[in-house]
């Protein structure tokens, strides 16, 4: 155990646990839920929007992720299972919604130099990636996504990747623990 960690020091916060689905639409019009919070701007290929979900009363169900992965793809996270509820928001719509909850690993890299840590190791720029933006590429030779996105206040990653090959990507990053002083955390770390 250690104490508090330095405010400069990259967190590898350890695997997300989150309950995913991944949207895939044939028509032109995006899919999105009658009861998500309203965007003036659709979601564009590369972007992650933040938003709640809601009942048909305008009660908060819950909260998470849409990143847009592709023209025809994206991915939805939350942090409960809420395939039931997307999937009657979907009905009459022409897409497709698969669970990848049990496919797909999430491991989060915050703090300062969080950037700089996943671009020792990853093959495209991140300096110009947008918050809430998302890019795919290759990390340790496996194909990744990584979003501009995490929930600690400061500069955050998060890297999506196939189950079976997070053992790989975390290799990858804590190899760096020298260079960029990695500490891995769990999430309890987050209650402060």
């Amino acid at each position: 155990f250690q104490g508090a960690l330095d405010p400069h020091t990259p967190i590898a916060q350890g695997w997300l646990r989150a309950s995913q689905r991944r949207l895939d639409k044939k028509l032109s019009k995006p899919y999105r839920p009658y009861h998500t919070h309203d965007r003036k701007e659709p979601l564009k290929p590369g972007q992650v929007y933040y938003t709640p979900w809601c009942d048909d009363a305008g009660h908060v169900l819950d909260d998470g992720t849409v990143a847009r992965l592709g023209p025809d793809r994206f991915r939805w996270t939350a942090a409960e299972p809420n395939l039931d509820w997307i999937t009657r928001q979907a009905a009459g719509l022409d897409v497709r919604i698969d669970d990848v909850s049990e496919r797909v690993a999430a491991l989060a890299v915050q703090g300062p130099c969080s950037r700089a840590l996943i671009q020792a190791v990853f093959d495209q720029d991140l300096s110009g990636l947008a918050y809430f933006g998302v890019v795919s590429g290759r990390l340790a030779g496996r194909r990744v996504d990584v979003s501009r996105t995490g929930y600690t206040g400061d500069l955050g990653f998060e890297i999506w990747m196939d189950r079976e090959d997070a053992l790989a990507v975390w290799d990858a990053i804590l190899a760096h623990e020298p260079a960029y002083g990695v500490r891995p955390t769990g999430l309890l770390a987050l209650d402060v």
